[in-house]
């Protein structure tokens, strides 16, 4: 388990010539964890209160299940949520990836 404490800085050039900035303080958690010795879960957390509004605040969390199928290759199941998604995307995202990798 690993915990962070920083900060964010963010700003957005719009194509109407808009402008936003956005500075956050950043509080983050991340762990894995063995089931098993093919299965693995992995959780990642990320609180974001504005720096001159700390009522306002994004939250985004991650959950990953990994189970390994055969020594290099292995799936992962993958749910991501984020408070505050750019327009037109939803909050919650599920997704389903594969990965062949070399494990040493």
């Amino acid at each position: 388990m690993n915990t962070e404490l920083g900060t964010n800085y963010q700003a957005k050039f719009r194509a109407d010539d808009t402008r936003t900035e956005r500075f956050h303080y950043r509080l983050a958690e991340n762990s894995f964890g063995k089931i098993n010795r093919r299965l693995a879960l992995e959780q990642k957390f990320e609180h974001l209160p504005q720096f001159d509004q700390p009522g306002e605040f994004r939250l985004r969390l991650a959950s990953n299940l990994r189970c390994w199928l055969l020594n290099n290759l292995y799936l992962t199941v993958s749910d991501q949520y984020d408070s505050r998604p750019p327009g037109g995307v939803t909050q919650n995202a599920r997704q389903i990836r594969s990965a062949c990798g070399v494990k040493f």
